[in-house]
């Protein structure tokens, strides 16, 4: 009896651990962080507009706009943009 509790309680421990990670690997939320002088989005759907000073980035739940000077993408894959220059400024755009 002490065995087969063991054993449950286990299988719910890694039940546990595997709705985290897919739920991780699933995320669907947009994201930005800033860190040395870059800018990091996730989940977005589009890029508005690209330029120097100013580059507009749609998600689900509004626009984000990067302000600033020299401003490039550093890295884009389908839904992760990375952006460097001289950040100014975030401006935030919620459309809920």
């Amino acid at each position: 009896m002490c065995i087969s509790f063991f054993y449950l309680h286990i299988i719910l421990m890694v039940k546990v651990m595997l709705d985290k990670i897919r739920k991780y690997i699933v995320d669907e939320d947009e994201r930005i962080i800033y860190f040395n002088r870059k800018v990091y989005i996730s989940n977005f759907s589009k890029i508005l507009e690209i330029g120097s000073e100013s580059i507009s980035v749609k998600s689900k739940n509004g626009i984000f706009i990067i302000i600033g000077e020299n401003l490039s993408l550093l890295k884009l894959l389908d839904n992760e943009v990375l952006i460097s220059g001289k950040i100014k400024n975030i401006e935030v755009f919620d459309e809920r």
